[in-house]
């Protein structure tokens, strides 16, 4: 069973604390623990938290925001302003702050 996988819900502490694993079976098949959980696209793991979800997230941004910087020497601004736009609406959505200094040009200081 790859993909099955059972959670134990409880507090950071009690799940710290816990003296045994479960040996949790399916028609005779082994299942294994899984600390996070991909449920209907939202990552959560096993004391409830979007922990996880918010990790992915700040990731993928911050994949989007570095290309974006080093693009912006080579492209010319007017062909970035769009992804850049796309890659606000996505931090907007999910709440993330990041930084990105935008180097303003001499067309845009008029």
């Amino acid at each position: 069973m790859k993909k099955t996988k059972y959670s134990i819900i409880a507090t950071q502490n009690k799940i710290a604390h816990l003296d045994h694993q479960p040996d949790v079976r399916i028609n005779g098949h082994s299942v294994d623990r899984g600390k996070t959980h991909r449920y209907l696209g939202v990552k959560i793991d096993d004391t409830l938290t979007w922990h996880s979800q918010i990790d992915q997230i700040v990731k993928k941004v911050s994949a989007g925001l570095a290309i974006l910087k080093w693009a912006r020497a080579l492209v010319p601004q007017d062909t970035l302003m769009p992804l850049l736009s796309h890659i606000s609406t996505i931090v907007a959505q999910y709440g993330v702050v990041l930084e990105m200094p935008i180097r303003e040009t001499p067309e845009a200081t008029k």
